[in-house]
């Protein structure tokens, strides 16, 4: 299902997960009102989960912490420079 920003979500939500997939992202709706980001790569196996402004990130099916907006947005921008760098690596030494 197709991420549509909702109107009862901060600006500042609605721009996380528009970030979110830009980056490739997967960002899901659950069941209604609750969306989801999980990696593009299916051998990634964590998810966030929103909670009203907070994220929830988990792996697998374990809660490990609770964050802010901001520090979503921290975590996912890092997250995605990492794997490009590992990919370009990756593909650099694939081609040597």
């Amino acid at each position: 299902m197709n991420f549509k920003p909702y109107s009862v979500h901060s600006p500042a939500f609605n721009h996380l997960v528009t970030q979110a997939r830009s980056w490739g992202f997967i960002c899901q709706e659950i069941f209604p009102g609750k969306l989801e980001i999980v990696a593009q790569n299916d051998r990634e196996n964590w998810q966030l989960q929103a909670f009203g402004d907070r994220w929830l990130f988990s792996i697998g099916e374990i809660p490990q912490m609770i964050f802010s907006i901001g520090e979503t947005e921290r975590f996912l921008e890092r997250y995605y420079y990492k794997y490009q760098s590992e990919l370009g690596e990756a593909i650099a030494h694939h081609a040597a």
